[in-house]
């Protein structure tokens, strides 16, 4: 196995344990309700910020 496929594996893996430890302490601030409010809310953010940037003339050109 190529050294890079290594440490691209590694890299995810750290990746996806600070997601999970970041989670956990989100849950534990916020509490279970509120930490799952955001996590559905967050496309809707985004969705609402692309539009705003569109509309604000600093979107990208095609």
């Amino acid at each position: 196995m190529p050294a890079y496929r290594e440490m691209e594996g590694h890299l995810i893996t750290g990746v996806s344990a600070l997601c999970f430890v970041t989670w956990n302490f989100a849950v534990k601030v916020l509490g279970a309700v509120k930490t799952s409010v955001y996590i559905y809310m967050v496309p809707v953010i985004t969705v609402v910020g692309l539009f705003l940037s569109e509309y604000n003339g600093k979107g990208s050109e095609m």
